[in-house]
């Protein structure tokens, strides 16, 4: 299998760029002298020009040379200077005596080509062998649907990530991301690598959950987590909709022990989608029974730009006003504020069905309150038998701040909501319900001795007096 792969780099798999052979005598070792060729050819740049005692030598690279497979595929800290600028290849082959023990190593540095990294990797020599050892591990007959999705899964990961990973690490991940795949849920996978400084982070999560965002969130977290300098991805999504993400954070210094299970809990929490997080605030408002039938119903009714623009928290009086409709009511008004934004404000909304509002007839019952409209945000949706509209307004009151909802909300709802249904009139003397504290009904008793005095005395008109 060995001198299969080395044959396989020599078919255009690999850029040489260094060579170098080292000895192994009497438990030292040293750099076979002028054998060197390429970035590698100058013995005084090794620090194994002079015999070093194999105690004495970083145990991970003692480990390679004195136990494990005749063959190990790694990555050099040193950056390739031509071709492309990535961490180069390292490839070391034992050589051994006749009894079997370690004499010395040829290492290789260089870069696989791209067509080494466009070659199923069941096909190239010593990934076949991984494949071939999980699958009679499972006991995954060649050609079954087991085996079949095996190897899909196999030939997605990244060539780098196969080379480096031993094979009992790999059977964990595919065995797990095939479970995965039947239960639908988000997952992570760690490997460490002290020796080369680096972490390999493995996403598995519902297709339908992957979007940029969610993979700059993830590789922002795992660069703060591990301490990284740097951090790769490769991206794979299977027609099993699933999607996977492989993440490699490179790390300068010590990597820092960090919990799975907390790290789980926090990319968990980083790919909910918009829905599942209106799921759990409605389910904790209604029960899991109502809650989850809103959640469904609502998932499918609300609009993507909706989701895009709302936060979660507003989208839950958003689902309670259009039940409202939905049980008959031609409109409802109702008032949130936002929180956690550059300059928060006051949402009044109007819920209703039959049309879309005429802006020029709601905005002056919102300024008559002495509210400063500052926008107005449109949402259409589905609804039985029809359409609904909300008409989602941003603004602020007197003092230029949001209102104190918990003061006046009911009021100024109701007050609205009374003009609305042409109950009471709109006009300055409205601003009360904020400013004073009266309700609708107080006011338009106070209208009304305004408008008994103007005829029994006054020549000023009744917005003059007020």
């Amino acid at each position: 299998e060995t001198e299969h792969f080395l044959w396989w780099l020599l078919d255009g798999n690999y850029v040489f760029l260094g060579y170098r052979e080292y000895a192994l005598e009497n438990d030292m070792l040293s750099v076979v002298p002028e054998r060197g060729l390429g970035i590698l050819a100058s013995d005084a740049g090794s620090a194994y020009a002079q015999p070093v005692p194999l105690q004495a030598i970083d145990p991970g690279l003692r480990d390679r040379l004195t136990a494990g497979n005749l063959l190990v595929v790694s990555k050099t800290n040193r950056f390739s200077t031509v071709h492309r600028r990535v961490k180069m290849d390292d490839i070391t082959v034992k050589r051994v005596g006749p009894d079997g023990e370690a004499i010395g190593a040829l290492r290789l540095v260089g870069l696989f080509t791209r067509k080494a990294y466009m070659a199923p990797a069941s096909r190239i020599p010593i990934l076949s062998r991984k494949l071939r050892q999980i699958a009679v591990a499972e006991d995954f007959l060649e050609d079954s649907h087991d085996h079949k999705a095996l190897v899909a899964l196999f030939e997605s990961f990244p060539k780098d990530e196969l080379f480096v990973a031993g094979v009992d690490e790999l059977r964990e991940q595919l065995v797990a991301l095939l479970d995965l795949q039947e239960r639908q849920q988000t997952q992570l996978f760690i490997r460490p690598d002290i020796e080369e400084r680096r972490v390999a982070v493995l996403v598995a999560l519902p297709r339908d959950r992957f979007n940029a965002e969610l993979r700059h969130g993830l590789q922002a977290l795992f660069l703060e987590r591990f301490h990284g300098s740097s951090i790769d991805y490769h991206l794979s999504l299977s027609e099993e909709e699933q999607a996977r993400i492989h993440f490699t954070v490179h790390v300068d210094g010590e990597i820092p022990d960090v919990s799975v299970s907390e790290l789980e809990q926090e990319v968990t929490s980083l790919a909910r989608t918009w829905d599942d997080r209106l799921r759990e605030r409605l389910v904790a408002a209604h029960g899991e029974e109502r809650g989850s039938a809103l959640a469904e119903k609502y998932a499918k009714r609300l609009p993507n730009y909706y989701k895009s623009s709302t936060d979660v928290y507003l989208a839950l009086l958003d689902v309670e006003q259009f039940e409202r409709l939905d049980q008959g009511e031609p409109f409802v008004v109702a008032l949130q504020n936002e929180r956690g934004k550059d300059q928060n404000l006051t949402r009044v909304g109007l819920y209703k069905t039959g049309g879309k509002v005429v802006l020029s007839d709601f905005v002056p019952i919102l300024e008559d309150l002495g509210l400063t409209v500052i926008e107005e945000v449109p949402t259409r949706l589905k609804i039985d038998g029809g359409e609904a509209f909300l008409h989602d307004f941003g603004v602020l009151g007197e003092n230029g701040k949001p209102l104190d909802l918990n003061e006046c909300a009911e009021r100024v709802a109701a007050a609205i909501s009374a003009v609305w249904r042409d109950e009471t009139e709109s006009d300055s003397l409205n601003r009360l319900v904020i400013l004073a504290g009266l309700t609708s009904r107080q006011v338009e008793i106070l209208r009304a001795y305004g408008t008994y005095r103007l005829r029994v005395g006054g020549a000023a008109g009744i917005e003059y007096k007020n």
